[in-house]
């Protein structure tokens, strides 16, 4: 696998989110705003890993969110991860 993305030099923020109506959908019912979604990713990330970060939801300290470094060429990652994480629940 050839990586596109060196996470050592990744320091700067994200632009402001452009959500479709889906995810603006999906943020509401969990109680968060576009701005809400702005504020978070302006603050820096508790993790990070090779395609992703992970950051605090000050709103809901039960609630993470996950931003992807490459969102173009890497969101396919989480495909699936809904499912796997409601099986891990389990």
């Amino acid at each position: 696998m050839q990586e596109k993305f060196d996470s050592l030099r990744f320091d700067s923020k994200f632009k402001k989110v452009k959500l479709n109506k889906l995810e603006k959908d999906t943020i509401s019912r969990l109680g968060l705003s576009e701005n809400d979604i702005d504020e978070i990713l302006s603050r820096k990330c508790f993790a990070e890993g090779s395609y992703a970060m992970l950051f605090d939801v000050p709103k809901n300290k039960d609630m993470v969110a996950k931003a992807w470094k490459n969102p173009n060429s890497d969101s396919h990652r989480a495909d699936h991860e809904n499912t796997a994480l409601c099986l891990f629940r389990l």
